[in-house]
């Protein structure tokens, strides 16, 4: 990152050639829908199959880079072909140019290219623009890469660019300060400058323009008028233009446009990066000339791309629906849904999304509309926007009534549900009685299944009963229709039967089910939620290590949707071990850090979760009375169940008794949960801190059978820590042995690896 990142990369590339690497560039589209997905990587693999083509073996792998419109099977597998086939040219440099650009398939690839193969990756982006997808590919990579921050270029580099670019050399030095002091050291702006010298001598250098674009502008205005109505036309196509649509859309003067093009390649603002192709040699060249043309005449060259494109390139749709949406054309939406599906079939989802979206805009009638609504949903969740999903399935279901409509609207959340989707645990009960509408009007078994599953990720939380009935119900009938597609999404909505800690073993084969069907029939949503399941029973377990092997293997077959919730899981789990172990200080940094960024991607819940964090941390070193004020807050705005035991519980740990007993409810229902242990073990604390018997009598044999367990801990975010240890302070109020329970502490505590739970029991255990 930085600037002169592609003039370094070049340089680069240019030494590695010289050496006898091979090199191969790739280029993320400066407009979003310009080009198919995972087009830098296509690219790649075009150029490199024109000089060696694939086997037909490869080719048949490599297809959906090769070709447009051929749908991703696999993405792991697609990335396995790239590596194989790209590596038969090493010593290879890959270079990735603007990934703050690149979309999700893009960056999808390149977590998953095989690093074992001998190619050289080197990628660059402008900081300020990273994305989210960006940032977390960028962690996911981290181990392996190296991040190099490219500053300004000094004084002499500055001097020496002027030279080379200006070809006058011996420029005064009060000369070359003054483009430094101007520039600041970026070496586009040195280079704009030195053209300028070139062209009106040093007094140029006095009386600079205020920017780069008005450097570019002077350059442009030097040009005959037709040779930048030409330049302008390609703008309006892109940062890359094909000569044969250029030429199209002129009508077919070639003359012109090939002296407009030639214009453009001596005066530096085009390169020709292959037959038939010219591209602008920087986005800001691009960007002036298209933001210089005014509004309407960029409409109406938009809508005559569309009309080129259509007799040139029909398959195109990713560039017809790019254009048609700017031109505002009556066909806009029928080419934003084909280059959504496509974008969705090559796992590029938040791209699919921005399409969704954009073609709203043109929805003539409800049922268009409502189309375009469930796409939007769909694409949202799968790219990992929970929140905007949820928002604008609202939409959906109150513009669809009832009916088949109704069914659409309701089911349109596709994505695999990991976390939960309910935002502050609120029951929503309009919601929840359209589906269960629904599902009493028979509407054919797998409209039924699907309905079950969203019934259960709107009710999980509220009522164990029907959510275990419905995912049970789904299952079956997925089993009975043979689909492994709604296979994986019952066994989804099953998965949050199966958190009970009586039920780990159930977590355990789903899970382990997941896995298999997801590898077997290429449904790479679904393994992600396979390893969060035997995450949980590993430590259910206290098997910390496979539990980490989980969370590794979650991160590491991640869609570009799930990677950000993966990577939170993974971090969560971090902080976890860092609980466990001690590291007070680490863990509760883990857990406010994480949070806001969560929070930032529009995580559900994420400020619950870093209020509960910091409040297990400063339960075990002892502070909890710096979590009160924010305790108080939350249960204020999201008044239920958990965030009154949570704010009793920690009013109770530091003595305000009274206020204690004014917000507790010992008898209150909770979900059995991977927090319920938390819930229950909290609530025991409570009942020993304010002497009520009766309530500790019910904590002690709800917790006696868990008593091998750490609290919360098969969450994989949280935990009380050891149940033996509230056990043993339920046992000295209710006038029972605790010495047994805390010697079972003290064990627990030895296999987790956590000493100040194992001296906390000790202590307890010796006194009286």
């Amino acid at each position: 990152p930085g600037a002169g990142k592609s003039a370094l990369a070049e340089a680069f590339a240019a030494e590695l050639e010289e050496r006898g690497w091979r090199v191969a560039f790739g280029r993320c589209p400066e407009i979003d829908g310009d080009a198919p997905p995972a087009w830098a990587w296509s690219e790649i693999v075009r150029r490199r199959a024109a000089v060696r083509p694939p086997s037909p073996e490869d080719a048949a792998r490599l297809a959906p880079l090769l070709h447009d419109g051929v749908a991703i099977q696999s993405q792991f597998q697609l990335a396995r072909a790239v590596a194989g086939y790209l590596a038969a040219d090493a010593p290879l440099l890959v270079v990735l140019e603007d990934v703050h650009r690149a979309d999700g398939e893009t960056l999808h690839l390149l977590r998953h290219l095989d690093h074992t193969a001998k190619i050289l990756v080197v990628a660059t982006y402008r900081p300020a623009e990273t994305t989210d997808d960006l940032a977390a590919t960028l962690a996911a990579l981290a181990a392996g890469s190296r991040h190099l921050e490219l500053a300004g270029l000094d004084e002499d580099a500055v001097a020496t660019l002027l030279e080379r670019h200006s070809e006058r050399p011996g420029l005064d030095p009060a000369t070359v300060r003054t483009v430094l002091e101007r520039t600041l050291g970026n070496p586009l702006f040195v280079c704009e400058i030195a053209r300028l010298l070139a062209s009106e001598g040093p007094a140029a250098a006095e009386a600079l323009p205020p920017g780069v674009r008005d450097l570019i502008r002077r350059r442009i205005t030097r040009l005959p008028a037709s040779a930048q109505t030409v330049l302008r036309n390609a703008a309006v196509i892109g940062r890359d233009a094909d000569v044969d649509v250029l030429i199209a859309m002129h009508d077919g003067d070639e003359d012109t446009v090939f002296d407009g093009l030639e214009a453009g390649v001596m005066t530096g603002l085009l390169a020709e990066p292959g037959p038939g192709r010219v591209r602008f040699t920087h986005v800001l060249v691009r960007q002036v000339l298209y933001e210089d043309t005014a509004r309407i005449r960029r409409t109406r060259l938009h809508g005559r791309v569309v009309s080129v494109l259509e007799r040139l390139r029909p398959a195109d749709v990713a560039a017809l629906a790019h254009h048609a949406l700017e031109a505002a054309a009556p066909i806009a939406v029928r080419y934003a849904r084909a280059a959504a599906a496509q974008a969705s079939g090559l796992h590029a989802h938040r791209e699919a999304a921005a399409l969704w979206r954009a073609a709203l805009e043109f929805a003539g009638d409800d049922e268009t509309r409502l189309d375009l609504l469930c796409g939007l949903v769909s694409a949202l969740g799968h790219a990992g926007d929970v929140l905007g999903a949820l928002a604008v399935r609202a939409q959906a279901v109150e513009l669809a009534g009832a009916g088949p409509a109704a069914v659409r609207a309701l089911t349109s959340y596709e994505a695999p549900v990991i976390w939960t989707i309910q935002e502050d645990s609120r029951y929503h009960e309009e919601f929840i009685a359209a589906v269960e509408r629904e599902l009493a009007a028979g509407h054919g078994e797998e409209i039924h299944c699907r309905l079950l599953a969203t019934l259960v990720f709107a009710l999980e939380g509220h009522d164990d009963a029907r959510v275990d009935a419905a995912g049970a119900e789904a299952v079956a009938l997925a089993r009975e229709l043979g689909r492994p597609d709604l296979l994986c999404l019952a066994l989804n909505a099953r998965y949050f039967a199966l958190l009970a800690p009586d039920r780990r073993d159930e977590l355990e084969s789903a899970g382990a089910e997941l896995l298999e069907l997801g590898r077997a029939h290429r449904l790479v949503g679904y393994l992600t939620l396979g390893h969060s399941a035997l995450l949980m029973a590993a430590l259910g377990r206290n098997d910390l290590e496979t539990a980490a092997r989980h969370a590794d293997g979650g991160v590491a077959v991640s869609t570009s949707g799930q990677l950000g919730l993966s990577l939170s899981i993974l971090t969560l789990f971090g902080a976890l071990r860092k609980l466990v172990e001690g590291d007070f200080d680490t863990a509760e940094a883990v857990y406010t850090t994480l949070t806001r960024q969560m929070a930032e991607r529009g995580g559900v819940n994420a400020e619950a979760m870093g209020v509960l964090g910091r409040f297990v941390v400063r339960m075990a070193r002892g502070n909890v009375r710096d979590s009160i004020p924010e305790l108080a807050v939350l249960w204020e705005r999201v008044p239920n169940a958990s965030t009154r035991e949570l704010y009793a519980g920690a009013l109770a740990v530091v003595g305000e008794l009274d206020a204690a007993r004014r917000v507790w409810r010992p008898d209150e229902w909770h979900a059995r949960d991977y927090y319920w242990l938390v819930w229950e073990a909290l609530r025991g604390l409570t009942a020993v801190a304010l002497g009520d018997r009766e309530a500790a009598a019910r904590s002690y044999r709800n917790l006696l059978p868990w008593d091998g367990e750490l609290a919360g801990m098969s969450s994989g975010s949280i935990t009380l820590g050891p149940v033996a240890l509230v056990l043993g302070e339920l046992a000295s109020l209710l006038g029972r042995p605790a010495d047994g329970h805390y010697a079972k502490a003290v064990k627990v505590a030895g296999q987790v690896g956590s000493p100040h739970w194992a001296e906390e029991a000790r202590r307890r255990r010796t006194t009286p």
